[in-house]
């Protein structure tokens, strides 16, 4: 079978929920996870009080008002590479916790707030404890000091919260 035959067969029998878009002849020795060379993941809020009911579960529901364009401000402190130690689950069993973030960004669309984080690398609940630290400081009890802080080798305690899994989505793998 060419790689159109074997896309539209997984498609034919996978549930209308999830979709291949496109299937390519890759190495033997190639891994999906390994052989990756980075991500992106983007984290979904809903900035209301009131919860849109289309997506439960779909988006985390954050009430106090976001200004996104503050909370780009502050992310901008996890570009580059940095230790992410403190940005971890303590069950990540990986040795280097280095990573480089290439990019990531905040942005509004009426009350749906996104923020898109690219890196060539994720630890354990990453991408999440991110999401968490920049929710910390919409609440008033972090500032972009005390994320550097972390980033510079203070331990994790709890003011670095772990966002909820329901927001988060893997938008794309780079190879």
């Amino acid at each position: 079978m060419d790689c159109e035959e074997i896309r539209n067969a997984l498609n034919a029998r996978l549930p209308a929920d999830i979709r291949v878009n496109e299937i390519r002849n890759v190495p033997d020795d190639f891994h999906a996870r390994y052989s990756a060379k980075g991500k992106t993941y983007e984290y979904l809020i809903w900035n209301s009080r009131v919860m849109n009911p289309f997506l439960l579960d779909r988006a985390y529901q954050f009430s106090p008002q976001i200004d996104e364009s503050e909370m780009n401000r502050i992310a901008s402190v996890f570009s580059g590479r940095h230790d992410f130690s403190s940005f971890c689950s303590v069950k990540s069993s990986v040795d280097n916790k280095v990573r480089s973030v290439s990019d990531i960004s905040v942005s509004r669309c009426g009350e749906m707030v996104k923020i898109s984080i690219s890196a060539d690398g994720f630890l354990y609940n990453m991408a999440r404890i991110i999401v968490g630290a920049l929710l910390q400081t919409v609440r008033g009890k972090l500032c972009r000091e005390d994320l550097e802080l972390y980033l510079n080798g203070k331990p994790r305690d709890n003011l670095l919260i772990t966002a909820p899994a329901c927001g988060l989505y893997l938008t794309e793998v780079y190879y």
